[in-house]
């Protein structure tokens, strides 16, 4: 398992598993303790809305699926070999504690921190508009001109 608080970067072309990857480290990290508010802690950021929307669907799929009795399917196969081999857990902690994942998420919604970069940094700068001298709205310009803000 990898060390709690590292960064992750994952860079590579369409099609060749970048959110099936991201989805183990997710399910790594959340899964690893056995605090059901563990995610908390774990920010995962994508370009699109797209992309942050199928990340959110694939994590609550596999939590769901490693969960209950039931037929895995590849991918989902795939990540409790990894919580197993890779973390040390057993199918039985594995289902306990992607039960009260889930679980949690489902309750605590908006703590569930898998969004755009776009979103991230306005939900950051936000508060901060006024003290930044910014547009209150943080609009967003796609012009050809930009305007520079020294801060």
């Amino acid at each position: 398992m990898t060390q709690p608080g590292g960064f992750f970067v994952l860079r590579s072309s369409a099609g060749a598993g970048k959110t099936h990857a991201l989805t183990k480290y997710w399910m790594e990290h959340a899964l690893a303790t056995d605090d059901p508010g563990a995610y908390r802690r774990i920010l995962a950021l994508t370009f699109t809305n797209k992309a942050a929307g199928e990340l959110k669907d694939r994590v609550l799929k596999r939590l769901k699926a490693l969960a209950t009795e039931g037929e895995l399917d590849g991918a989902t196969t795939d990540i409790r070999d990894h919580l197993v081999a890779g973390c040390g857990l057993d199918h039985a902690t594995i289902k306990r504690r992607s039960a009260a994942v889930f679980t949690h998420v489902l309750h605590h919604w908006g703590e569930f921190a898998i969004s755009t970069i776009d979103a991230f940094t306005r939900r950051l700068v936000k508060p901060f508009a006024r003290d930044l001298q910014l547009d209150g709205d943080l609009e967003m310009s796609t012009g050809a001109r930009a305007d520079v803000y020294r801060i």
